[in-house]
């Protein structure tokens, strides 16, 4: 009967959904080895804030930590600099009034960081990436000998988004969450509990 199919489906999609957080586990155990707890700990502790389950956050978080590493950064500060680009996407997809969500706004960082800030002017957010003060930024990491020439342009370019991101972000902060994102933050409520409930055996 219809009750049945419909249990049927749900117990299909529980299925599915199961499948994927395994996926998404063991990639995000592949990209961040042994430094996983450190981005296991801020999925748990930011993901449903800013409208993302865990496993929506790892995924994200893992995309993110790719990216670093063809830079040639470690594991572990892979695993320390993704949660900090998704922290400023959420801030950055707030900033969008909607435009955009916060795996959107974190693509839409990682150009930044590579030195296209074209996704930020369509967004009317006022971000200017001298070429001067990227090289005088990014030579200064280079000459501490802890970064490739690579690595120091996309931190340098890191530092002055975040830096003139800052003010329109801390306004932002100052301001009561919006019914927008406390819809958000609700509903990745709901969309945990059922990856908890699929996630159990």
């Amino acid at each position: 009967g219809i009750a049945g199919t419909a249990l049927a489906a749900m117990g299909q999609e529980m299925v599915d959904l199961a499948i994927h957080i395994d996926e998404v586990n063991r990639k995000a155990e592949v990209v961040f080895g042994d430094s996983l707890p450190k981005v296991t700990q801020a999925a748990e502790d930011n993901a449903n804030a800013i409208g993302l389950t865990t496993s929506a956050y790892l995924e994200l978080a893992s995309a993110q930590g790719v990216t670093f590493q063809a830079l040639g950064f470690t594991q572990d500060a892979a695993a320390a600099l993704s949660p900090q680009i998704l922290e400023l996407a959420d801030g950055l997809a707030d900033l969008s009034t909607s435009k955009l969500n916060t795996a959107q706004a974190a693509a839409v960082l990682q150009g930044a960081i590579q030195g296209n800030v074209k996704g930020l002017s369509a967004l009317g957010v006022p971000v200017k990436l001298s070429k001067d003060e990227l090289k005088s930024l990014s030579e200064e990491m280079q000459s501490t000998g802890l970064f490739t020439a690579a690595q120091a342009d996309s931190m340098a370019a890191l530092q002055l988004v975040t830096e003139q991101l800052g003010p329109a972000l801390d306004g932002l902060a100052k301001k009561q969450k919006s019914l927008a994102d406390r819809t958000d933050e609700t509903n990745a409520k709901l969309r945990q509990a059922k990856e908890d409930f699929a996630g159990t055996d």
